[in-house]
Parts: structure tokens; C-alpha cells; sequence
């Protein structure tokens, strides 16, 4: 903090990462590194933060976090023969979630700050993931929403088809699909792959897919959701709609010249529509009315409509007459089946994108993409760090920061660094393992 000190001389020594986040706009998970000095501030942090140690549940969801932490490292970003530092893996060996806050405060990078930088960065997105409103009324979110649109999907043994129940009218589906409910772990790799995304941003943990028989009938589903007041478009999101698939104001100018055949006595079939629209898609002299919100993981290919709605959710409070609402979002897309087979293959198909974002998120979690060495020496202390014991050595450097500072360290390479060991708290007891969490 720039502070005053006597008549004429002030601390101008400050942590520029604090300001960056807050006024800069920057994200926290790019901030160079924590301004942890030691325990007592590790602890104010953390319980700033939202956990106190104190507090034994609260201590033990730290090591929850940690614990998730490390499985996402090794299940989604590391690749063969890399291994996490035992110091940092172990818990009996880390002794204290406070370590890792420590040693990311490094004033000088290393092997040991980078990997307590990584792992607390994903610790953060977990945190982020795991508590909102979702994790705790899922059940009452996805039947609020999925519930009114699965009741008019019409399931026969030859076809599919939606159908309101209280009316004839219909559209037949070659495919409809509930998108698999997006884990914490599909979640955290969006959040690292996208700088801009955070948890709140993550708009598409539930999700519809239609793929409709033609293109005409593409456009009838996004009708028919809002004529049957299964979505309301009032709490559409307008910047978050996508369309590529046709362009709009050529599907309603084709559509004008079909009602005016229509009205002049010619009859218009499914054909007829389909065809006049691929007419005019080929005839057209350029891309106007397609609408792609920018997805850097995407391939340009991948063709449908989509748009992201909330739905305002109802939940009674317990032993109370009363309610409290929340809206929550979900995504519904919309493609013909021709676009639906393509989108399935190349550049465009599912796993290809999701190794885009990991390749994105292991950049992020470790500079140029590189991971730190993992080697270890007998005192615990991993190779190449520094030797020692823990001597109560000084673990930080001091910058007049006051402990503030965000849940990441530096990622660039090189460099040396104090002694580091494992420390063992004097103001808290010893944390626990994690084979006493429970399952």
C-alpha cells in the first residue's frame, strides 16, 4: 500500500498486480504471483478469501479443493511422464495448505512457486465452480427448465417429433438431445482455456440440442419453443446468440415470397420451401445476417442457431410458505440434420475443440506450455528449488504488500530462489490428510 512514512517520505512499494485486477480489468488468474509473506498472512488471506482455518470444516474443504486440484492437473493437463513435486501432492508432506500461498509468493520464480502457482489457480476455478446456486438446487434447476420442453418431445418407435400437448401441430426431429450436464471439470478447463470467462459467464451448464430434418424446420423450433411459451425470448441474452446456419433476413424474404405464392393459388410443399431456400443461400452475394459470437476454440464450420435464455427458478424454503427466485441460464441449439453431420467430423467435431481448450489452459497454468521439473530430494524439498531444512529461513520477500494479492504466482522461467522447506504452522494445527474427507 503506498503509505506515508514521516514528513517527507512515502512507501511507494506496492502490489501493481492488486490494482490490475481490480481497476485494469486484467483477471486474477494472470496476476505474476501472491504477496504471502507467511502464515499470518496466508491466514488473513483465506479468510478473506472465504475459508478460516480455524474453522475445522472450513479447513478441511481447502484440502478438498486441493485434492481437485491435482486430479484435474493430472486427468485433463499433463501429459505422459509428467509428475507433480510429492511436496506439493503429499499432504503429509505439504503439512499446511498455507505452503502453497507462501511459496507462490516467490520474488524470484522456480519450480517450486510455478507448480504452487498452477495448483492454486485450478484450486480457485474449483472454488468458483462449486459454489453457485447450481450446486445446490440442481435437481429443482433442470426440472424447472428441462421439464415443460421434454413433455412436447414426442418419442416413437420410428420417429421424433415435438408436439405441444394440447395441440396438432408438429415438427419432426431426427435427433433431440439433453447436452450431458456439464461437469466441474468441463467448467474449470473453459474457465483456464478463456481469459474473459469466469463462473458466472458460464452460461451453458444446461443445454438442448435440436436437429431438425431440413432448414426451414430449424427456424419452426426456435418459433414453436416461444409460441408454446416454453422459452420466453423476453430473457433471451441478446449478445450471446449465434447463427450461421442461414442468415435471417434471407429466411424471412424467402419466406415473404412463398406466402405470396401461396396466396396466388400455387401450392407449397416441404419441397418447395427447402428448395427455395437453398436457391436463394446460393444465389446470395455475401454473409450478411449470419451471426457467430466469437468463440476462439470453435471451428468456423460448426453451423447452427443457438441462443442462451434464463429461466426465473422457484424455490420454497423449507418448513415456510415463502420463496426465493434466481434466474438461471441454459443454452438451446438448433441445426438441420445435414449441418449436424458435418459438425460431427474434421476441425468441427467435439474432441478436437476440447483439446483446443486444453492446449489454451495448460498455456495458462504454465508459461509457454512448459511444466515445471518434478524431481525430488530426500529432505522433501523438490530438486533444483534448494537445499536446507526447515530452518524457519525467511519465505518471501518483503514488499510492503501487507499479504494482499491473487490466487496465482509467476509462470515465467528461470531464475533462483530462498531456501525453501516444509513449513509447520505454530498458530494452527496440522491440517488434515485427505484420506479423512469424507467420500
Amino acid at each position: 500500500m503506498i503509505s506515508h512514512r514521516g514528513m517527507a517520505q512515502w512507501n511507494f512499494d506496492y502490489d501493481a498486480s492488486v490494482l490490475k485486477t481490480m481497476v485494469g480489468g486484467d483477471s486474477s488468474l494472470d496476476s505474476p504471483r501472491l504477496f504471502v509473506e507467511n502464515f499470518e498472512e496466508a491466514y488473513a488471506f483465506l479468510k478473506s478469501y472465504g475459508f478460516d482455518l480455524h474453522d475445522p470444516k472450513q479447513e478441511k474443504r481447502t484440502w478438498y479443493y486441493h485434492m481437485r486440484a491435482l486430479a484435474f492437473l493430472r486427468e485433463k493437463i499433463l501429459e505422459k511422464g509428467e509428475e507433480i513435486p510429492e511436496i506439493i501432492s503429499d499432504p503429509k508432506q505439504l503439512k499446511d495448505v498455507r505452503n502453497l500461498l507462501v511459496w507462490a509468493s516467490q520474488k524470484e520464480p522456480s519450480d517450486l512457486s510455478r507448480w504452487s502457482c498452477a495448483v492454486l489457480r485450478v484450486a480457485h476455478v474449483f472454488v468458483h465452480s462449486e459454489n453457485d446456486l447450481f450446486s445446490f438446487f440442481a435437481e429443482e434447476v433442470q426440472n424447472q427448465i428441462l421439464s415443460p420442453i421434454q413433455a412436447c418431445v414426442v418419442h416413437e418407435p420410428d420417429r421424433i417429433f415435438l408436439r405441444h400437448p394440447f395441440s396438432a401441430d408438429e415438427i419432426k426431429l431426427k435427433l433431440f438431445e439433453v447436452k450431458p450436464f456439464k461437469t466441474s471439470s468441463s467448467e474449470v478447463l473453459k474457465m483456464l482455456a478463456k481469459p474473459e470467462v469466469v463462473a458466472l459467464k458460464v452460461l451453458d451448464k444446461i443445454g438442448l440440442r435440436f436437429v431438425t430434418e431440413n432448414l426451414f424446420d430449424a427456424f419452426q423450433v426456435a418459433l414453436f419453443l416461444a409460441d408454446r411459451h416454453l422459452v420466453n425470448f423476453a430473457h433471451v441474452i441478446p449478445d450471446q446468440s449465434s447463427n450461421n446456419l442461414y442468415p435471417l433476413p434471407l429466411f424471412l424474404e424467402t419466406l415473404k415470397e412463398l406466402c405470396d405464392l401461396q396466396d396466388q393459388g400455387n401450392p407449397v410443399n416441404f419441397a418447395t420451401m427447402n428448395n427455395r431456400l437453398m436457391e436463394r443461400w446460393l444465389d446470395r452475394s455475401s454473409s450478411d445476417g449470419l451471426v457467430r459470437k466469437e468463440n476462439s476454440f470453435s471451428d468456423s464450420e460448426y453451423r447452427f442457431i443457438k441462443f442462451i435464455c434464463r429461466k426465473l427458478i422457484t424455490i420454497k424454503k423449507p418448513s415456510s410458505n415463502d420463496v426465493f427466485s434466481f434466474f438461471y441460464p441454459f443454452e438451446v441449439q438448433i441445426m438441420d440434420e445435414a449441418s449436424h453431420l458435418r459438425n460431427q467430423s474434421g476441425a468441427s467435431s467435439h474432441l478436437r475443440y476440447k483439446e483446443r481448450q486444453r492446449k489454451a489452459a495448460r498455456m495458462r497454468l504454465f508459461s509457454g506450455g512448459v511444466v515445471p521439473s518434478s524431481a525430488g530430494s530426500s529432505n522433501g524439498t523438490p530438486g533444483g528449488i534448494g537445499g536446507g531444512t526447515n530452518d524457519g529461513a525467511d519465505h518471501g520477500t518483503s514488499n510492503g504488500s501487507g499479504g494482499r494479492g491473487s490466487m496465482s504466482a509467476d509462470n515465467s522461467q528461470g531464475g533462483e530462489t530462498h531456501r525453501i522447506g516444509s513449513i509447520v504452522s505454530s498458530e494452527l494445527p496440522a491440517a488434515n490428510s485427505l484420506s479423512s474427507l469424507d467420500s
